[in-house]
């Protein structure tokens, strides 16, 4: 896809990874981490970030994204994220990004999916005061193509015996609260760069459940469906389910 780094709905970030794994795969909480660290202030250059927000006592939290893995990532090289979001429909909105490396060569893809809450009751609301700001980007949003031709739906996990399960926990620190007030969504990612993975990514998927509050355990169980296919469900104290995820090798 053709991008114009002259418009304003696009935006660009430099990064280096510092962490691979023993199949050079790319620590996916950089990955987010540096997707997030350009979403926020593009957002807000666009006037619709945390200034905006806050007016209108309203949270946008992400409940999918996808990532696509097209080449090998290289420990301390130099790579371009560069994200773009679409015109949000009556309850969801969509944001993505490409990854090049060095040589301008497609590294990886990814689509996320985002919704509103209302900041008092923490309920998912209309993307009318979205749309308001987004309508001068409009005619410019129906020019760019999404990174994947398919909506990121849900992820479907059915797992056996949670006793027949790898599993692990962990506890929501202060470092790991946004200002969204809950569990940094980059963190589950984090979650899931603490299992052992069995070949290179090709893709990786997660749907953000039901936020994870300061002090809250998340329990993570892991179980391989097949060979290429491994799947993560994270659950809170209460056994609600806070995230699913599954890699494909």
């Amino acid at each position: 896809m053709e991008m114009n780094l002259s418009s304003k709905l696009f935006y660009k970030r430099d990064f280096s990874i510092q962490t691979l794994d023993e199949h050079s795969n790319p620590s996916l909480f950089e990955i987010f981490d540096n997707f997030q660290k350009a979403a926020i202030p593009h957002a807000e250059l666009l006037g619709f970030g945390n200034s905006f927000l806050e007016a209108h006592n309203l949270l946008i939290v992400i409940c999918r994204m996808r990532i696509q893995f097209y080449k090998e990532f290289h420990k301390g090289e130099t790579y371009s994220l560069i994200t773009f979001p679409f015109y949000p429909n009556k309850i969801h909105v969509y944001r993505d990004a490409i990854i090049y490396d060095s040589k301008n060569e497609q590294v990886a893809a990814l689509s996320s999916l985002w919704v509103m809450l209302d900041s008092v009751r923490r309920k998912i609301t209309l993307m009318t005061e979205l749309q308001n700001i987004c309508e001068q980007y409009r005619e410019e949003m129906k020019n760019i193509k999404r990174v994947f031709p398919e909506d990121l739906s849900s992820l479907q996990i059915i797992l056996p015996s949670i006793s027949t399960l790898k599993n692990d926990s962990y506890k929501v620190t202060k470092a790991d609260i946004d200002v969204n007030h809950h569990l940094n969504n980059a963190v589950y990612a984090k979650l899931l760069d603490g299992f052992s993975h069995k070949e290179r990514f090709k893709s990786v998927e997660i749907n953000f459940e039901k936020e994870c509050l300061l002090d809250e355990i998340l329990t993570t169980y892991s179980y391989s469906l097949n060979e290429r296919c491994e799947q993560f469900i994270g659950y809170k104290d209460n056994k609600d389910i806070s995230y699913k995820a599954q890699i494909i090798y």
